[in-house]
């Protein structure tokens, strides 16, 4: 006689009922049944990783449903499947290529579809045995991906017959744009934060006003103030003649009440096409809209003689010819906290693989603005930056009169500590900073459009 167990076990007696359930088809609805149906479509979990707490939850309120339809005489239908969640699976890829030295250019599209499939395969097949050890009473047999070729064509076909019936329309709009990823993000793939950032005071003829982007300067299409500042009253409405990094450009002063007096100068510069407020500031008053920063990060023609220039780069050369021009005088800048954005498919800690020791070279050159030397980089070790996604941060220093910037690598789950073997900064005395004893980040690469200490 089997020994009686003294505890109850419910993977054993769950495995083998579901299992049973499923061999007698009790989970399928039948098309050609008179009762009356009753159906429901799971929302289809991403391929990207496991079920969490939340699935748990929705899912047991959708099977509690199905299984009381059921009962209740109702030809009931819960049909399963999964979504393809394509940024994160691409973004997932693109680090296990950059793990093996490698980029979705290296091996072309095919294979990084196969690749994108056999993961899809993996996770996914994860997924739908995380549903059915939860007793998910779904209808397995009719089990959907968001990318099949029916689903595909049936969302081409929805949106084709909305666009002709005039129900959805295209235009230009302001997007989250990620220059890592090279595609829009939905605001919830992006992580706002505060940083601190220099804001650059900017002479407009008689007017003076504050930005903590002058790169976007090149797209400027007008300069507005609040309706109710009586201080700019008396120029709402007129044209300045204001000499530019360009040449003399003409900009009309508007009001609109989306302008807040008290931050600033109260008058900010209108960039329709870099900027959400800016952009609905412009179709108010229908204003031009120019594009100067395109979608690798870097100036467009539109920019210019800075256009190829990466964004941050150009903001740096845009600041020292106004400040020759004398529209940007030197000491007319601050320091401030403001909120910027990153891209959260890449993880507030992760930023794009260094793969080659140049790629390292080039920023402490930009940095620097030259070649360190074997004695200035010390035990530094280059090397272990290598093949791994980390982070450049410039921590300023006051001591003895003189400012330093001390810069230290970080790996992304030791944020502060430094990866030189000894722990100490290094020190450089030929790199003028933002101010005493200040910490901020190096203007790296996130995709975002702001600055940030990811390389």
């Amino acid at each position: 006689m089997a020994e009686i167990a003294d505890r109850y076990d419910p993977s054993i007696v769950e495995s083998r009922w579901y299992r049973e359930w499923e061999e007698r088809g009790l989970f399928g609805a039948d098309p050609a049944s008179p009762k009356p149906p009753y159906c429901i479509v799971i929302p289809p979990p991403n391929v990207t990783g496991s079920l969490h707490w939340g699935h748990a939850l929705n899912n047991t309120l959708q099977d509690i449903l199905i299984r009381y339809k059921r009962m209740d005489g109702y030809n009931a239908l819960w049909v399963p499947g999964t979504d393809h969640a394509s940024i994160a699976v691409h973004v997932l890829l693109e680090r296990q290529l950059a793990a093996e030295g490698k980029t979705r250019h290296d091996i072309g599209r095919e294979a990084f579809l196969e690749r994108a499939w056999r993961w899809k395969e993996e996770s996914g097949g994860t997924i739908i045995r995380q549903l059915k050890r939860l007793g998910a009473s779904c209808d397995w047999s009719r089990e959907r991906f968001t990318m099949d070729p029916g689903l595909s064509r049936a969302v081409r076909e929805t949106f084709v017959r909305l666009f002709e019936e005039g129900l959805i329309y295209q235009d230009d709009y302001i997007v989250n744009w990620c220059p890592s990823c090279q595609t829009v993000l939905s605001d919830l793939e992006v992580e706002r934060e505060e940083r601190d950032t220099d804001f650059v005071y900017i002479k407009y003829g008689p007017l003076v006003l504050g930005t903590v982007r002058p790169e976007t300067k090149l797209g400027d299409t007008a300069v507005a103030v609040h309706p109710k500042d009586k201080r700019y009253a008396k120029y709402v409405g007129k044209t300045l003649e204001v000499p530019s990094v360009e040449g003399t450009i003409t900009l009309r002063v508007i009001a609109d009440s989306a302008v807040d007096p008290k931050f600033g100068t109260g008058v900010i510069k209108v960039t329709p096409g870099h900027d959400p407020v800016d952009f609905e500031i412009g179709r108010r008053h229908n204003l031009p809209t120019r594009t100067v920063i395109g979608f690798d990060g870097r100036m467009t023609a539109e920019a210019g003689k800075y256009a190829g220039l990466d964004r941050f780069e150009a903001r740096k050369r845009i600041v020292e010819d106004m400040q020759q021009l004398g529209g940007c005088p030197p000491f007319d800048t601050e320091f401030i906290r403001k909120d910027g954005t990153r891209c959260a498919v890449w993880s507030p800690n992760f930023s794009p693989t260094l793969n080659e020791k140049a790629s390292l070279r080039k920023f402490l050159r930009g940095w620097f603005g030259r070649d360190l030397t074997s004695a200035e980089l010390g035990d530094f070790d280059t090397e272990t930056l290598i093949g791994k996604p980390a982070q450049l941060v410039v921590v300023h220093e006051h001591k003895e009169g003189k400012t330093y910037a001390n810069i230290v690598a970080c790996t992304p789950d030791k944020s502060k500590e430094p990866l030189n073997p000894s722990g100490k900064y290094i020190r450089f005395k030929d790199r003028p900073t933002n101010g005493e004893g200040r910490t901020s980040n190096v203007e790296g690469k996130n995709g975002n459009g702001g600055s940030s200490s990811c390389l």
